[in-house]
């Protein structure tokens, strides 16, 4: 039986896949086990999808902020990647926030609230156009 935050994750992750298909972008996704990644995007590029819901206060309110953690079991992974895909629950939809790995590198968690959603981190809000131009690009470097 599958948990709450896996049901997130699992629903983030065929979201994007479904994204990426409208744009005719091949997508596979990772075996759970035996990747670093979730996404193999155009044969080329690599993703990593973290999903989070909005926050419940200790009251009780609903609190428009999102918490990720990048490290696994304490650790953050060194394993490259091109970008994380940040999925901000606010069910039944979602914000997506499609951001260039070395930007979220070094974090071992982040903590997203309207005022840096707005400031520092929506630039990248929808930014499936980034995936698009990555995908194009490392295969031109191929031929």
């Amino acid at each position: 039986m599958r948990t709450k935050k896996q049901n997130l994750h699992d629903k983030a992750l065929q979201s994007l896949r479904a994204r990426l298909g409208r744009d005719k972008i091949s997508c596979r996704i990772m075996s759970e086990n035996n990747s670093h990644y979730d996404l193999l995007v155009g044969g080329v590029i690599k993703i990593e999808v973290k999903a989070s819901e909005q926050r419940i206060t200790t009251k009780g309110h609903v609190n428009f902020s999102w918490k990720f953690n990048f490290h696994r079991h304490g650790e953050i992974d060194q394993n490259p990647l091109d970008f994380y895909a940040l999925y901000c629950d606010m069910n039944p939809y979602g914000i997506w926030l499609i951001v260039p790995y070395e930007h979220c590198a070094s974090l071992y968690t982040l903590n997203i609230g309207w005022r840096a959603l707005a400031r520092e981190w929506g630039k990248w809000e929808g930014d499936f156009k980034s995936i698009k131009d990555a995908v194009e690009a490392k295969n031109v470097q191929r031929v």
